[in-house]
């Protein structure tokens, strides 16, 4: 999967199944993705937090090596925003200095900052799983081809998907005929309580389930 910024739910379901976890951190950036915002709930409301990222004449740019514009004064932003929506949640003080820690760190590249976090809320949720980039693998094939590639480095006996990669995938075909096991894990949405709403609201960064249940955000996983 792509490192990206504070995932949701789904995307640690995903690890939380896995023995290995492979970041794909030399593909094309995707402006405006989620590699680099994520959704919250502010009063009630959605709001995006968005990293700035520098794009201009980087059209062709890998995700690990695009950079975060700190001249714009985000990391401010991203702290108090949190802070004024969640800093009355049970699990507040808990994970926030986590987040924090991060956050102030002085992340140059958008990759290292968004797997940073990812291993971060990983080892706060007690999952265990490996991690490794494919950008440390060698690699020179591109998408099917790719996967393939990592499965036969890694010596990995079965591929686990998202739905989202059907379009390339299909039914895995081509996978499991070079000798993997192939299947499709598709999150089914666990709604839980959220402070002050009546109505869940699903699809936010795993942060809101892990402000309102702290460790036992698991359970949700």
């Amino acid at each position: 999967m792509q490192p990206t910024y504070l995932p949701w739910v789904g995307y640690f379901d995903l690890i939380k199944n896995c023995d290995l976890f492979v970041f794909l951190d030399d593909v094309q950036f995707s402006k405006r993705s989620w590699q680099q915002r994520n959704k919250i709930l502010n009063n009630q409301n959605i709001t995006t937090l968005t990293v700035p990222v520098l794009t201009k004449n980087k059209f062709y740019q890998k995700i690990n090596e695009a950079k975060i514009n700190n001249k714009e004064n985000w990391k401010k932003k991203h702290l108090s925003s949190i802070i004024f929506n969640y800093s009355r949640h049970k699990y507040f003080k808990e994970f926030f200095e986590l987040y924090q820690k991060n956050i102030i760190k002085d992340h140059e590249i958008l990759s290292k900052l968004n797997i940073s976090l990812i291993k971060t809320i990983t080892g706060y949720l007690n999952i265990n799983c490996n991690f490794i980039l494919s950008s440390n693998l060698g690699l020179n094939k591109k998408k099917e081809d790719k996967i393939i590639e990592i499965l036969k480095i890694t010596n990995a006996k079965e591929y686990i998907s998202t739905p989202g990669s059907v379009d390339y995938l299909g039914d895995g075909e081509n996978i499991i005929k070079c000798g993997f096991k192939f299947r499709y894990r598709n999150y089914k949405i666990k709604e839980y309580n959220q402070k002050n709403l009546k109505n869940f609201v699903p699809y936010l960064s795993i942060i809101d389930l892990i402000f309102n249940h702290g460790k036992n955000s698991i359970f949700f996983v």
